[in-house]
């Protein structure tokens, strides 16, 4: 029969433990999420051809997504990863909010798509550069697509790469001649957003506004803007938002994310202080608590509406007045089967 090993053990205890519950793992569902991520392989394409200064655009686009998904996830905020070209106007109206992370190529098409998504309420956020090279990878005059200029009212000014805050540097490249590259800041809110600030990388796009709405400077250029179109809003924002997070652990431009996110009623799942992630059965649910720190988590839960709750590894937990107590360990997922 051969040796078993802790980790053939452990396969075993989770297999038995979930097919306890196979209808809910197997036919559960999960709650539709409020934001998405648009992936576009044309981009992708793009920036994969494409350097500056002998960076790869790749990796960057790639780091900001992760950054991105990062902010989010750590926060609760559940999101799905959409296809630009397998996009329609029904899908996309499913979400609150739409993220276009560094879009430097993008075909009239999506733009179009986008557009209608904006008009018929929806909420979209793009980083520098929106359109600011066709499918092909043709550059547009004005360096934005018309059809993003009307978008987020805006007309783009200038862009130039700016340092990192720490050295040595991770990615910035090496200055060719003094002033190539613009010191390291931060952008400021304003209007909806005072109080907040971001840290940009790579780059920093400046804006002429066209009836949009600033809400970041970098000392006195706008960097960022809100824009009303039709029954939705258009946020435009002059970097890359994802690098801050994933490579200097920046919450301040987490919060600002965050709080464009709740003008749009998205708001955190969380269960206490912890995020939640659910898997919804006919009569029962699957609730997922993530432990990423090194610290144990102890937190009281309100379970009110449940009748039974059960540790997917550790058996029947007691309800007391609404609620029960768990524990999480470091770096560990608690699973709870909640009965109603």
């Amino acid at each position: 029969r051969g040796d078993s090993t802790p980790r053939a053990e452990e396969a075993g205890r989770l297999a038995k433990a979930i097919n306890r519950h196979a209808e809910l793992f197997s036919h559960g569902r999960v709650p539709q999420a409020e934001v998405a991520i648009l992936i576009n392989e044309d981009l992708w394409h793009f920036v994969q051809a494409k350097g500056v200064y002998g960076e790869n655009l790749n990796e960057h686009l790639s780091y900001t997504i992760r950054g991105i998904y990062k902010m989010l996830w750590d926060a609760g905020v559940w999101v799905d990863f959409i296809e630009a070209n397998e996009m329609t106007l029904e899908e996309l109206s499913k979400y609150k909010v739409v993220i276009l992370p560094f879009p430097l190529a993008m075909s009239d098409d999506v733009l179009e798509l986008l557009k209608k998504y904006v008009a018929s309420g929806g909420v979209l956020l793009s980083e520098a550069c929106p359109g600011r090279h066709d499918r092909y990878g043709f550059a547009r005059p004005g360096e934005l697509a018309p059809g993003a200029e009307e978008l987020f009212g805006v007309e783009h000014r200038s862009v130039k790469l700016c340092h990192e805050p720490r050295k040595p540097p991770r990615w910035t490249p090496r200055e060719l001649i003094y002033g190539q590259i613009r010191a390291a800041t931060r952008f400021r809110g304003v209007g909806p957003f005072t109080g907040h600030s971001i840290l940009p990388s790579l780059l920093v796009e400046t804006f002429t506004v066209k009836g949009s709405t600033p809400i970041l400077l970098c000392e006195d250029q706008v960097t960022g803007v809100v824009n009303h179109f039709g029954r939705g809003k258009a946020y435009l924002i002059g970097t890359l938002l994802g690098h801050a997070y994933t490579a200097f652990e920046d919450h301040a431009t987490q919060a600002f994310l965050l709080t464009m996110l709740n003008t749009a009623g998205v708001k955190p799942e969380l269960c206490g202080r912890r995020p939640r992630r659910r898997r919804i059965g006919e009569d029962c649910e699957a609730w997922f608590f993530f432990n990423m720190t090194p610290k144990t988590v102890v937190e009281r839960v309100n379970v009110k509406g449940f009748s039974d709750a059960e540790n997917l590894l550790g058996g029947p937990l007691s309800i007391r007045s609404g609620a029960i107590n768990i524990k999480v360990n470091p770096f560990e997922i608690l699973c709870l089967i909640m009965k109603r």
